[in-house]
């Protein structure tokens, strides 16, 4: 493994991991929002945007389509 794969692997894995700690985040700000019913409006819209970014860095890919070279 080179220098290059290395740093794109590391990058990918931490940006994974800032995800699932961003969405966690979020999640318990939506559940103490809506323990109130004033906050209810804004914790439920806020804890389900962090449950599909805790998803999406649990599950989620950053694939990218391969790029064909064009034909001479």
């Amino acid at each position: 493994m080179n220098n290059h794969q290395l740093t794109k692997t590391g990058s990918k894995i931490a940006s994974h991991l800032l995800a699932v700690i961003v969405g966690l985040i979020l999640i318990m700000i939506g559940l103490l929002l809506s323990v109130p019913m004033v906050g209810l409006p804004l914790g439920i819209p806020i804890g389900l945007a962090g449950v599909l970014i805790c998803l999406w860095g649990l599950f989620g890919t950053t694939r990218q389509k391969p790029v064909t070279p064009p034909h001479v």
